[in-house]
């Protein structure tokens, strides 16, 4: 009986330094993820305060682009 307890326990705690290896490794990517989600929200934060100079940046490259103008070579 004792023997049957001793390997279920030795089972349990075998799984749970898995479990905690695992969680331990899973750790870098969250890491990664949380900096990618930061640098998005700043480039979105910058973009919403200089959003008057961007959008007519923006008008002129486009008009550029899809030959707004007078003719070839406008």
């Amino acid at each position: 009986m004792f023997e049957y307890l001793d390997a279920m326990y030795l089972r349990f705690v075998a799984g749970l330094m898995g479990l905690t290896q695992e969680l331990k490794e899973e750790e870098k990517g969250v890491a990664t993820f949380v900096a990618t989600v930061l640098l998005i929200l700043m480039v979105v934060m910058l973009a919403a305060l200089f959003w008057d100079q961007i959008s007519d940046w923006f008008t002129n490259m486009l008009d550029k682009i899809f030959g707004i103008s007078d003719g070839i070579g406008g």
